[in-house]
């Protein structure tokens, strides 16, 4: 795929964030908490600006005569979580207590996207199927994922108190496209091929984030009776 004039700016993408595994074994009290981390938000990408005073000629398919293009970074996506009580023993003289809980880390904010002006006063030809003349685009990037949870409790005999929660971290939001503008001033666009375009602009934003998932598991598996 090559091109007569490239012009490209594109923010970096955010860092997920980092998993939270959490574990207690013990008797009587068992607790343990995990949270995930947040994701990186997303770079913001600059503005582009292209101009043609010469002629251009490309001649495969699926060849752009001036391609320009400004896409911000997606953002990144939080960390699962999973915090997990084991029970191994509980006395019925003592109050028992057996909590878990895990929240999700929340996915970041995709980058926006910079302006994108494209003008041609010249010759530009392309000869071959898929191939466009003048190519302007300006993408946000897209929000970052929750991340999952889970919260597990296991009881050798049942607790006189159990929490079980999970949340799962919410979706980021999306980066916004910027400004396109093209400008065919006293030039000329030929384009020779099947689904072959003379000039294509498209502003686009990004797509925000799926939230996560949150599943909690509770097993006990003797109760005590008091006679």
């Amino acid at each position: 795929h090559s091109a007569g004039i490239v012009a490209q700016a594109i923010g970096g993408g955010g860092g997920n964030g980092g998993a939270a595994p959490a574990l207690d074994v013990g008797a009587q009290i068992t607790m343990a908490v995990a949270v995930g981390g947040n994701g990186g938000s997303g770079g913001t990408a600059g503005d582009v600006i292209v101009g043609n005073h010469g002629q251009i000629a490309t001649e495969q398919a699926d060849w752009y005569g001036v391609p320009a293009q400004s896409m911000g970074g997606g953002g990144g996506s939080g960390g699962a979580s999973g915090a997990e009580t084991l029970n191994v023993f509980n006395s019925p003289d003592v109050p028992s207590v057996n909590m878990t809980s895990a929240v999700g880390g929340n996915g970041a904010q995709g980058g926006n996207a910079g302006d994108v002006t494209v003008s041609n006063d010249a010759f530009v030809t392309t000869r071959g199927a898929g191939s466009i003349g003048l190519y302007a685009q300006s993408v946000g990037g897209g929000g970052g994922n929750g991340g999952d949870s889970t919260a597990t409790q296991i009881a050798m005999q049942s607790s006189n108190v159990t929490v079980s929660v999970a949340v799962g971290g919410t979706g980021g939001p999306a980066g916004t496209g910027g400004n396109v503008r093209l400008t065919n001033d006293a030039g000329a666009v030929m384009t020779y091929g099947q689904n072959a375009i003379g000039i294509f602009g498209q502003s686009v934003g990004g797509g925000g984030g799926s939230g996560g998932f949150g599943t909690t598991n509770t097993a006990s598996f003797l109760s005590e009776n008091k006679g």
